[in-house]
């Protein structure tokens, strides 16, 4: 009898697990649970990219947002979009050659020796008006730590933050 009821209460936790999980908070979500506004706004935005994964995740100001990711031309792109289908944030994947010089210049004098993984430009959209805001660089430096440098459209370091052991 108590082997049994064991059973069972591991069952239905099991089961609230697996059923709880999807309404609990952030992380992956599949294609059929991303809301309609949110793919027609990215999919109407971008529309010759490819559809490759949507999070769902809080914002600062502890909203929901969907953080929809998309290809083109072999680049990413990631949006951040509200449940309404508002895009408030896009960050396109660039080639390092499309860098600016200012932003090459800071890069190459304070980490001449780092190994660069990204590339992007990062525009706020305010009321469906797009502004590149800064670039964002990640990027491994000699002694095996991952930084995220945020630099300004001038080529100055806006921020900087270790990323090393931390998974995207």
């Amino acid at each position: 009898m108590r082997i049994r009821m064991n059973r069972l209460v591991a069952i239905a936790a099991a089961a609230a697990v697996v059923l709880l999980a999807p309404v609990a908070g952030a992380g992956e979500v599949q294609t059929r649970a991303v809301p309609k506004p949110v793919m027609d706004a990215a999919k109407g935005r971008f529309k010759t990219a490819k559809y490759v994964g949507a999070a769902k995740e809080k914002n600062e100001a502890g909203e929901w947002m969907y953080e929809v990711s998309m290809s083109e031309k072999g680049l990413g792109i990631d949006m951040m979009v509200t449940p309404a289908g508002a895009i408030t944030l896009i960050e396109k994947q660039i080639a390092r050659k499309d860098l600016p010089q200012a932003m090459a210049d800071t890069l190459n004098a304070r980490y001449p020796k780092a190994k660069y993984q990204i590339f992007e430009q990062v525009y706020t959209v305010v009321d469906g008006k797009e502004t590149l805001a800064y670039y964002e660089t990640m990027l491994v430096d000699p002694h095996k730590q991952t930084w995220a440098v945020e630099l300004a459209l001038d080529g100055s370091v806006r921020k900087i933050e270790n990323k090393t052991g931390e998974t995207d």
